[in-house]
């Protein structure tokens, strides 16, 4: 339950007009070629990078 907790307050950030602009510069980037997003989290599985990804592209 945590996690589905987690992943809703994530996603509502994502809606955040300052978070809709960086996103916006990334897509933007990804328009031009291949886009790079790093992150140090160890395990993809318990990360927000999978969550991000899929908002990108979709």
């Amino acid at each position: 339950m945590a996690r589905a907790s987690a992943l809703v307050l994530y996603l509502a950030g994502l809606a955040r007009p300052e978070a809709q602009e960086a996103l916006g510069a990334v897509r933007a980037l990804a328009r031009r070629g291949p886009v790079t997003l790093l992150c140090g989290c160890a395990d993809e599985t318990r990360c927000h990078r999978s969550l991000l990804r899929d908002y990108l592209l979709d």
